[in-house]
């Protein structure tokens, strides 16, 4: 991920699918196999196929069970982001936020910008992108999750410089 391979990260994330897609898993593991390919740069057939797995899952857990449903929201609004339907990511991710108070993480707000990006809503993108950017990344104690924010911060930073689409609010 942090080498910015995205056509290696898309071939391995290929063979994640297959797995979950051919093999009874355990729905814990199913959920992380699906977050790694949510996380970064997916095939948006990849992400599509996932998302009844994940909102299969969703749908066993009791509505007491608050940070499972806002990780699997997360990882839905992810998904839907990488199928590119930005429209159901922020209506996910915001569901997950609610979860938590909108006490979310830079998963959570990378997404949102990412997703607002997507639709051309600018100014949007960019007041969720400088929420994550207030993060400081050294207090982040577990490196997977701070590999992950690096990878989503450099392709969030990325996609706001690139050119607005077209008819975006600016």
């Amino acid at each position: 991920m942090r080498s910015g391979d995205a056509d290696t990260y898309r071939a391995n994330g290929t063979t994640l699918v297959a797995t979950l897609t051919q093999r009874e898993l355990a729905p814990s593991t199913a959920a992380s196999l699906a977050w790694l390919c949510a996380v970064g740069p997916s095939d948006p057939e990849d992400a599509s196929r996932l998302i009844p797995i994940v909102e299969n899952i969703l749908s066993t857990l009791p509505p007491e069970s608050g940070s499972q449903r806002y990780a699997l929201l997360n990882t839905l609004g992810a998904l839907h982001l990488r199928a590119e339907s930005p429209e159901q990511a922020i209506q996910r991710l915001e569901e997950g936020l609610a979860i938590v108070d909108g006490n979310g993480d830079l998963t959570d707000w990378t997404f949102l910008a990412l997703a607002h990006h997507q639709m051309g809503q600018e100014s949007e993108a960019q007041a969720w992108f400088k929420k994550a950017t207030k993060l400081h990344l050294q207090k982040t104690a577990d490196i997977w999750q701070r590999l992950e924010y690096e990878v989503l911060l450099r392709e969030t930073r990325a996609s706001l410089m690139a050119e607005p689409a077209e008819g975006a609010d600016r």
